[in-house]
């Protein structure tokens, strides 16, 4: 499989891709469609952003991955990376790094030079994707906060952080998805 066969693209410049992620997505992790639609259509180029990985072979384009990019609050330059998958048939081609360097690429291209993300099954290929262990929990934002808001965040996250309480989904920075005990902070300096 060459790698020129293969892209990146913004899903919000792409809106007739929505239903085709919608369905990768929930193959994994099952929402409400209307729920999964709502959240991938407010992709916009300053974050959140949804990016789909494309099979450029078929026609039309087929989405074989996703990945989404957000702003996270306490680095300027840093992005969380959150609902990265790759369609189960594509895996086992090294497509899953490739979609990780397109997507390195289309963050540098913006500014940024940090991923932070969580994984409870995944750590193995990360680290062939040049991630490390040992970070500290961060706080994605789910859009543009002003100054007032940022410090409201921070404040936020740091009482969260100092309270001892026990990790949960709701504490967001701490865990995410479900809660899974075995998740760990992995990042990645690029």
């Amino acid at each position: 499989m060459s790698q020129d066969n293969y892209r990146m693209a913004a899903l919000h410049h792409r809106p007739d891709l929505v239903t085709a992620c919608v369905n990768l997505l929930n193959a994994c992790w099952p929402l409400s469609p209307g729920y999964r639609t709502h959240t991938l259509e407010n992709s916009h180029d300053h974050f959140p952003t949804s990016l789909v990985f494309l099979d450029t072979r078929k026609r039309p384009e087929e989405v074989i991955g996703h990945v989404r990019l957000r702003k996270v609050v306490e680095y300027s330059k840093a992005l969380m990376l959150t609902s990265v998958i790759i369609h189960e048939n594509y895996r086992g081609y090294n497509l899953g790094k490739l979609m990780m360097k397109q997507t390195e690429d289309y963050a540098r291209n913006r500014g940024f030079n940090s991923f932070y993300l969580t994984t409870s099954d995944s750590v193995g290929f990360y680290r062939k994707c040049g991630y490390r262990l040992g970070c500290s929990p961060v706080q994605p934002t789910s859009g543009n906060l002003n100054s007032g808001g940022i410090n409201d965040m921070i404040k936020k996250f740091n009482t969260v952080q100092n309270s001892h309480m026990p990790p949960y989904s709701g504490n967001i920075g701490m865990m995410s998805g479900a809660g899974d005990a075995n998740e760990v902070w992995m990042f990645k300096d690029f």
